[in-house]
């Protein structure tokens, strides 16, 4: 179907390959013989099942509970930022970052897509990787961020996330909370002045819409003209 691609959730995809496989196929029955009729419904059920079986995500999607964990409590008074930003490395912007806001009402550096804003594009927050985290604790800090919060569940592997948590703890120290899946640390630490350049607009305009709505894919790691950011983007370089 020629609007298939344009639906970028693989579960909405479906949902609008049935809907029109359906009505095209109410429509053959209707000017077919009976015969006719049952092959041409067995081929319209078929592509629907096919579709379904493709799916990454299932066809049942799983629900997750509309509560912020406990350890938000400890947040106050300054910006935070979650990590990782795509949920294990599969692209997906996970919406608990405002869930979790409707708690601590504090600033987030996110926009819907990722990659949007210049935060949401730098990569240890994208990823949860750095090369030295002493570096972009740093950078955070000179952002005014004051607290970052870490998503164990968010990496693609437990190791990966428990690498994370103890080079973080190694620049930081202790958290301020932590529970089996999230770890918070406060950044206050670090006695980084915050830059005066660190007033970003909150997002840019959407410059690509090639790849589902999410920009071009992973092609530009520089930090690029101010007002130069694609969603989708990815940059290796401090935003300041």
């Amino acid at each position: 179907l020629p609007t298939y691609g344009s639906v970028p959730v693989p579960f909405q995809q479906v949902g609008v390959f049935a809907a029109l496989a359906g009505v095209g196929g109410v429509a053959l029955v209707a000017i077919a013989s009976s015969r006719q009729s049952l092959v041409l419904t067995a081929l319209v059920l078929f592509s629907v099942v096919e579709r379904a079986l493709v799916l990454p995500t299932g066809l049942v999607l799983e629900t997750a509970p509309a509560s912020v964990p406990e350890v938000y409590g400890v947040v106050e008074d300054g910006a935070v930022v979650e990590i990782p930003r795509d949920f294990r490395d599969r692209s997906l912007s996970p919406t608990r970052s405002f869930l979790s806001q409707t708690r601590h009402e504090q600033g987030l550096p996110l926009s819907i897509s990722t990659g949007v804003t210049r935060w949401d594009a730098f990569l240890p927050i994208r990823t949860g990787v750095s090369e030295s985290w002493a570096r972009d604790l740093k950078c955070l800090a000179r952002g005014g961020f004051a607290w970052l919060v870490v998503d164990r569940d968010g990496y693609l592997h437990r190791e990966q996330a428990e690498e994370a948590v103890a080079e973080i703890g190694g620049v930081l120290g202790p958290p301020a909370a932590s529970d089996a899946r999230w770890v918070v640390y406060s950044l206050r630490g670090l006695g980084v002045v915050p830059d005066e350049r660190r007033e970003f607009p909150p997002f840019q305009p959407l410059l690509g819409m090639d790849n589902g709505g999410q920009g071009p894919p992973k092609v530009d790691r520089g930090p690029g003209a101010p007002l130069g950011i694609d969603s989708g983007r990815e940059a290796a370089v401090c935003p300041l």
